[in-house]
C-alpha cells in the first residue's frame, strides 16, 4: 500500500503488465503460425485461436468454409499492437486497441449469409488505427488459506478485475487519416465482434494486486482519484447521470446558487452557503483560521453514470488575523477550484418525483482537478486548511440544507411553470370531455372492458349533486382561471391601446419593459403566487469594479444616471412572487381616482350604490409581496454575480411595477355590495368572508403541478343575507364548484341555497298563485227556500287572505324536487224548519298545485314544471230526491331558462288560461245550481305569472349584478338545481358589459308606454293572448332594460318588482290601463242571516301537506 492510501497507481501498472504480457505471448504464438492458409476446423486452430486473441483476429462470418486461402478472404482481419487500460472512475475503464495491420470489408452485414465470400474489392485496409472503449468493470476476489503457501495468521486473498466487454461502448478512432462514415461503421460492427471474442478468450478477466503476505491490511484502491494523462472532453462527452444531462444539472445549480446569493444576510446566515460562508458563522469548526469565502456556482462533471467530480469555485477568499475582520489586512485571493470526486444516488417519490443527490459521505478531494496558484509556502498552508474545513465541515452544512441536491424534476411541473414564458398568456380552453386521460398500462391489460368516454350532461350532473352549501345564502366560486382570465382581457386592451399601458409595458428610471399577461396560482395558506411574464426590455447596469472588502455586505442598490453604466437587454423572463389575498372595504382602498372614475361607471356601483352600505374588494397584496427565486425563470439574465445583479436589478424594478398596479386598482380582482340588514335586498350579501379551498395541499413547491382546470383551486366567497349572521362552517373543496363544458370558460360557480331562492323567492312569489287559485265558500245556506251558494278566492276572503299558502315540500327523487299546495274544504249543511225546503246539502272545494324542479342538470335549459287543478262539487238531498254536480278547472306552465351565448333567458308557456269541465262520473240528478257558472266566475281567467317571471328574470338574465370581476361582469349559463335544492349556474364574461346605458324615463299610460323622448311601445295584454301563452316580459320591462338604466335623480331607474321577500309585492291593480293584465274579482256582500229555525253547520276545512 502507498503512503497516501491509494494503491491504484500500483494496480493499474499490474493490469497493463499482465495484458502486456498475454499480447505477447500472442505475439509469439501469431509468428509460430507463419502461413496465411487457414484450416479454421483443424484442431491446431482451435487450440491456440483464444492464445492468439489479443495480437490476432479472423472474423470468419457464418458457416466458414474449412480451408481459407488467403487472409483477404476474411470479411475482417487484423493483427493488433499492445493494449493499453486507463481508468476513468471506479466503474469504468477505458480500453485501447491498436490495429497495427489487416482489413476490413465494407459488406459486413452479409456476414450472417451462410458461406459468404467476400468481395476483395470492397476490403479496405486500416493501419494503425486505435479504437477506444469505455467499459465498466467489476471487481471480484477469492479468499482462503493454503498450507503450502504459509503465512497462515491471515488469509489469502486473489484479487479479479472483470471487465464488461458485453456493454462497452465505442468512444472514439484515432487514426492518421480522415476515416470515411461507411469504413467507421463496418469497424464498429466488427471490433464489436473482436470483443465479444476476446470475452470468450477469457481476455476480460485480470488478476488485481496479489495479496498472500501475513498482515492484516487490504490495499485500497480508489481509481478515480488516480490520474495520468486521459481526454475527458472526448472520453466523458455525452455521459449521463441515471439519464440525467450534466448541462440540466449544472443549470440547477446555478438555480440554486443565485437563490441562495440573492437572499443578502438572512437571519440564518448558513442558508446562503452555497454562495458564501463565513467563519464567524460557525462554531467548533475544523480548522481554527477566521476566513470569509465567496462562491461562484458550483458545477458538477461525470465521470460515469455514478460518479462525478464536484467543483467549488471559489472567487474571493479572505484570511483574517482574528474574529474582527475590521482589524488588520487579511490575505486575500482569487479563482480557486477546489474539486472532489463524489458518488450519486438517485431518489425517486412516489412515480412523479426524481432528484440525484451528491453521496458526500463518499466526497474525496482531488488534487488533480483541484487549480490555485502556489505563489508561497502561506498559499499552499491556506489552501490545504480550507479543503480540510470543506471536506469536514462544509460538506455536512450542505446537506444539512439540503444543497446536495444536483437535480430535481417534477413530470406533475409544466415545462416553464405556469409563466407561459414567450407567449400571450391566454388560456385556452379545455373542456372535460376532451381532456388527456393517462392511465396505467398494466392495469389497462388486466380490465379491457371498453368504456365509453362520458360528455358534459354526466360530469355536470355527478359533481353537483352532492354539492353543499354549509348554511351559507350564497357562495361564489372564482377558479384561477376567472384571474387569469381578468388579467389577459386587460392586457389585451392595453396593448390595444384600450386601457392602461403599463399592464402591456412600462418605464422607471433606467428600466423599460414589455409584458405578456399577469398568470396567479392560488395557494391553500390563502396566499397567491403571481408571475410576471416579461417579453422584453431594457436596463442600466452598474458596472462593478473588484471590491477589496467583499466580507462587508453591501446590499444592492439602482443606477443613477451619475454613475457609469452599461445597458443590457432581456427577454423572456419570469418573476414571481408572494401576495397575501385581501377582502377590504372600498373606504380603505389606497389606489388612484381614476380607479374610482371606472368603478362608478359599472353596472354594480349605478345598481346599488345609494343603497349599499359599503362595497368590499377582493384583491391581491401587491404593495407587499415576496419574491420567489424557485418559481422565476432569470437564466437569460446570465450566471455568476454579473447575472445576480441583473436579477437583483429586475426584481427591484417588479416590486416597484406591482406597487404601480396597485396603485391603479388593477390587483383588485372582485367586488361586491354589502347592505344593511334593515334594507333586505334579496341576494345582497349582509355578511361576506373569503376563503382559498385546496383538493390537495398547493403550497410553492407543487402549485405548478398539471393539473386540470376543475382541480384547481378557488376561490370562495361566502356569504349572508337579510342580517344572518356567518355560520361556523368546515369548507371542503369540491369539483362542482368550477365546471367547464364546451364553448364556455368556466370563470367559477354561484350558488344560491335553498332558502335564499327556490323557498325564499321564488316558491314564496308562486304562493300567491296558490292564493289566487283556491277557491273557498263564502256562504252557502237555504235562503228563502232556494239552496244559495258563494265563492271566492283565498287571496279575497275575509279572513284568510292574510294566511299562509306556501307550499310544501313532497318527497322528491334524485332527478327531482317537488313541492305542493294542497287545499281541501268541505261543508256538510242541513236544514229543517217550517215553511222551509228541508234537506241536507253539502259542497267541497278542492284546489292541489304543484311546482316540479329538476335536480338533473339537461344541457342548455333548465325547466320548471306549474300544475294547478281546481274542483268544485255541491251535492244536495231534498223530498228524499238526490243530486250532485262536479266541475274542474286544470292549468299549466313552463318557466324554461334558457343558456344562450349572451347568459341566461328565461321564458314560460303553457296552459295559462284554465280549461273547465265537468265530471260525470260524480255527477247525477238534476242540480238546482250552475256550478259551471259558478267555478269559472270566480277562477281566473288567467294565471298570471307576470311577477314571478319579472323576477326571475332580474335575478338571472343579463348581468350578475351581486359580484363582479374587477372592471368586467359576470352573465350566469347552465343553472340546474342540486338534491338540496340549491341553485347551481356557473358564471361566465358577460361580453355586452362593458358600458352603462342611460334608459329613458318611463311613464305608463293606459294601453301604451311611453318615454320621455316620445318613444311609443304598444304592448296588447288582453286575456285572450293568454290562450296557449308563450309569454315573454315586453321589451319595456326586459331585465337589460332594467339593469342599463340609470339611478340619476333626474332619470331614475325602471321599477321592477321587488326580489326581497319583505318587500311589497307588486300590484297590477296600481297600473292604470293593464286591461286583462289582472281579473278583477267580485266583491263578496256581508249579509247577516239570522235564522228562527234550527240550522246544523258542518265545516271541514283541510289542509294537506303532501
Amino acid at each position: 500500500m502507498c503512503h497516501d492510501g491509494n494503491s491504484a497507481s500500483l494496480s493499474v501498472r499490474y493490469l497493463n503488465a499482465q495484458l502486456s504480457a498475454l499480447w505477447e505471448n500472442a505475439t509469439e504464438c501469431v509468428k509460430e503460425s507463419g502461413s496465411n492458409v487457414l484450416d479454421v476446423k483443424s484442431q491446431e486452430y482451435e487450440k491456440s485461436k483464444y492464445t492468439r486473441a489479443l495480437a490476432q483476429f479472423h472474423y470468419l462470418g457464418k458457416k466458414a468454409p474449412k480451408t481459407i486461402s488467403s487472409t483477404e478472404d476474411l470479411l475482417f482481419y487484423a493483427t493488433f499492437d499492445k493494449p493499453q487500460l486507463k481508468f476513468v472512475c471506479n466503474h469504468e475503464a477505458v480500453l485501447s486497441l491498436t490495429i497495427k495491420s489487416g482489413h476490413l470489408n465494407l459488406d459486413y452485414q452479409k456476414s450472417s449469409i451462410a458461406g459468404y465470400r467476400a468481395d476483395h474489392t470492397k476490403n479496405r485496409h486500416p493501419k494503425d488505427t486505435t479504437v477506444v472503449f469505455r467499459v465498466e468493470f467489476a471487481r471480484s476476489h477469492i479468499t482462503g488459506r493454503d498450507t503450502k503457501i504459509g503465512n497462515a495468521s491471515s488469509k489469502h486473498l486473489i484479487q479479479m478485475l472483470i471487465l464488461k466487454f458485453e456493454t462497452a461502448k465505442l468512444v472514439t478512432f484515432k487514426d492518421d487519416e480522415v476515416m470515411h462514415p461507411s469504413v467507421q461503421e463496418a469497424l464498429t460492427f466488427y471490433m464489436r465482434r473482436y470483443l465479444e471474442f476476446l470475452q470468450h478468450a477469457g481476455n476480460h478477466v485480470l488478476f488485481d494486486l496479489p495479496d498472500f503476505d501475513d498482515d492484516k491490511f487490504k490495499a485500497k484502491i480508489d481509481y478515480s482519484l488516480h490520474r495520468e494523462p486521459i481526454n475527458l472532453d472526448d472520453l466523458c462527452d455525452g455521459v449521463t447521470v441515471f439519464s440525467a444531462d450534466i448541462k440540466d444539472m449544472n443549470e440547477y445549480l446555478e438555480s440554486q446558487w443565485m437563490k441562495a446569493a440573492s437572499l443578502g444576510r438572512p437571519q440564518d446566515c448558513l442558508s446562503i452557503a452555497l454562495a458564501e460562508i463565513s467563519s464567524s458563522w460557525l462554531m467548533n469548526a475544523v480548522i481554527d483560521n477566521h476566513f470569509h469565502v465567496r462562491f461562484g456556482a458550483p458545477k458538477v462533471r461525470a465521470l460515469c453514470s455514478h460518479e462525478v467530480i464536484l467543483y467549488f469555485d471559489i472567487q474571493d477568499i479572505a484570511f483574517f488575523r482574528n474574529s474582527d475582520f475590521s482589524i488588520g489586512i487579511p490575505d486575500v485571493y482569487h479563482n480557486w477550484t477546489i474539486a472532489f470526486v463524489v458518488d450519486v444516488v438517485e431518489e425517486k417519490e412516489g412515480t412523479s418525483i426524481t432528484r440525484i443527490k451528491l453521496d458526500l459521505n463518499t466526497a474525496r478531494f482531488s488534487s488533480y482537478f483541484s487549480t490555485y496558484k502556489k505563489t508561497d509556502t502561506l498559499v499552499i498552508t491556506y489552501f490545504n486548511r480550507i479543503v480540510k474545513f470543506l471536506e469536514v465541515d462544509y460538506l455536512d452544512i450542505l446537506t444539512q440544507y439540503s444543497m446536495h441536491v444536483i437535480y430535481s424534476v417534477d413530470i406533475r411541473v409544466s415545462g416553464t411553470g405556469f409563466g407561459l414564458i414567450g407567449g400571450g398568456g391566454s388560456a385556452e380552453y379545455e373542456s372535460e370531455a376532451e381532456s388527456a386521460n393517462w392511465t396505467d398500462s398494466e392495469a389497462e391489460e388486466e380490465h379491457r372492458t371498453v368504456r365509453r368516454a362520458h360528455g358534459n350532461v354526466s360530469i355536470f350532473t355527478e359533481r353537483i349533486t352532492s354539492m353543499v352549501l354549509y348554511n351559507f345564502d350564497q357562495i361564489l366560486a372564482i377558479s384561477e382561471e376567472s384571474i387569469d382570465s381578468q388579467f389577459l382581457s386587460m392586457w389585451i386592451k392595453a396593448t390595444h391601446n384600450q386601457f392602461d399601458q403599463s399592464l402591456a409595458q412600462w418605464s422607471l428610471d433606467l428600466f423599460n419593459a414589455s409584458f405578456h399577461a399577469i398568470k396567479v396560482r392560488l395557494l391553500s395558506n390563502g396566499k397567491a403566487i403571481v408571475c410576471i411574464n416579461i417579453h422584453q426590455g431594457d436596463m442600466a447596469i452598474k458596472k462593478e469594479s473588484e471590491r477589496t472588502n467583499f466580507w462587508t455586505y453591501i446590499g444592492w442598490s439602482k443606477p443613477t444616471k451619475e454613475e457609469i453604466t452599461e445597458k443590457f437587454t432581456f427577454e423572456e423572463l419570469s418573476f414571481s412572487f408572494m401576495v397575501d389575498l385581501l377582502m377590504v372595504e372600498g373606504r380603505s382602498l389606497d389606489v388612484q381616482e381614476s380607479w374610482h372614475s371606472r368603478f362608478q361607471d359599472s353596472l354594480m356601483w349605478n345598481s346599488f350604490h345609494d343603497k349599499v352600505r359599503f362595497f368590499k374588494h377582493l384583491l391581491l397584496d401587491f404593495q407587499n409581496a415576496t419574491f420567489i427565486p424557485e418559481l422565476s425563470s432569470t437564466l437569460l439574465l446570465g450566471t455568476g454575480r454579473d447575472g445576480l445583479t441583473r436579477v437583483e436589478t429586475v426584481k427591484h424594478y417588479m416590486l416597484q411595477y406591482l406597487a404601480h398596479l396597485s396603485r391603479a386598482g388593477h390587483n383588485i380582482i372582485h367586488s361586491v355590495p354589502v347592505f344593511s340588514s334593515d334594507l333586505r335586498i334579496s341576494f345582497g350579501f349582509t355578511e361576506v368572508i373569503h376563503k382559498v379551498v385546496t383538493k390537495t395541499e398547493v403550497t410553492v413547491k407543487n402549485c405548478t403541478y398539471r393539473s386540470h382546470s376543475s382541480e384547481s383551486p378557488v376561490i370562495l366567497i361566502l356569504g349572508m343575507c337579510n342580517g344572518r349572521s356567518i355560520p361556523s362552517f368546515l369548507l371542503e373543496w369540491h369539483a362542482g364548484w368550477v365546471i367547464s363544458t364546451r364553448g364556455h370558460k368556466s370563470l367559477g360557480t354561484v350558488c344560491l341555497s335553498r332558502e335564499a331562492f327556490l323557498e325564499g323567492r321564488l316558491l314564496r312569489l308562486l304562493a300567491e298563485i296558490n292564493a289566487k287559485t283556491t277557491l273557498v265558500p263564502e256562504f252557502a245556506g237555504v235562503i228563502d227556500g232556494q239552496w244559495k251558494l258563494d265563492l271566492t278566492t283565498w287571496a279575497q276572503h275575509t279572513y284568510r287572505s292574510s294566511g299562509n299558502t306556501d307550499f310544501k315540500k313532497k318527497s322528491g327523487s334524485s332527478s327531482h324536487l317537488e313541492y305542493v299546495w294542497e287545499h281541501r274544504d268541505d261543508w256538510n249543511y242541513e236544514h229543517q224548519g217550517s215553511d222551509e225546503k228541508n234537506g241536507e246539502y253539502s259542497l267541497s272545494c278542492r284546489t292541489k298545485n304543484t311546482v316540479h324542479v329538476p335536480t338533473l342538470y339537461r344541457p342548455g335549459v333548465l325547466v320548471i314544471e306549474l300544475k294547478g287543478t281546481s274542483s268544485v262539487k255541491v251535492s244536495g238531498k231534498s223530498d228524499h230526491v238526490k243530486w250532485s254536480k262536479k266541475t274542474s278547472a286544470s292549468w299549466s306552465a313552463l318557466i324554461s331558462i334558457a343558456s344562450r351565448a349572451s347568459g341566461l333567458v328565461v321564458e314560460v308557456s303553457g296552459e295559462l288560461k284554465p280549461i273547465f269541465a265537468e265530471d260525470e262520473s260524480e255527477s247525477e240528478g238534476i242540480c238546482p245550481l250552475n256550478v259551471t257558472s259558478l267555478h269559472s266566475q270566480h277562477f281566473p281567467d288567467v294565471v298570471y305569472l307576470d311577477e314571478v317571471i319579472l323576477t326571475i328574470k332580474q335575478a338571472l338574465e343579463g348581468e350578475w349584478e351581486y359580484s363582479a370581476p374587477g372592471y368586467q361582469s359576470y352573465a350566469l349559463i347552465n343553472p340546474v338545481f342540486n338534491v338540496q335544492g340549491d341553485l347551481i349556474a356557473q358564471l361566465v364574461e358577460n361580453k355586452a358589459s362593458a358600458m352603462v346605458l342611460n334608459a329613458p324615463k318611463i311613464s305608463f299610460s293606459s294601453t301604451t308606454i311611453e318615454s320621455s323622448e316620445s318613444t311609443t311601445v304598444t304592448e296588447s295584454l288582453s286575456t285572450a293572448s293568454y290562450d296557449k301563452l308563450s309569454l315573454t316580459t315586453p321589451d319595456f320591462v326586459r331585465s337589460d332594460s332594467m339593469k342599463s338604466s340609470t339611478s340619476s335623480l333626474d332619470s331614475p331607474p325602471l321599477k321592477t318588482p321587488s326580489l326581497d321577500p319583505a318587500a311589497p309585492s307588486f300590484n297590477p291593480k296600481s297600473v292604470p290601463g293593464f286591461n286583462g293584465l289582472l281579473k278583477t274579482l267580485p266583491s263578496v256582500a256581508e249579509t247577516r242571516v239570522e235564522e228562527t229555525i234550527e240550522e246544523e253547520i258542518s265545516i271541514h276545512d283541510d289542509f294537506s301537506d303532501v
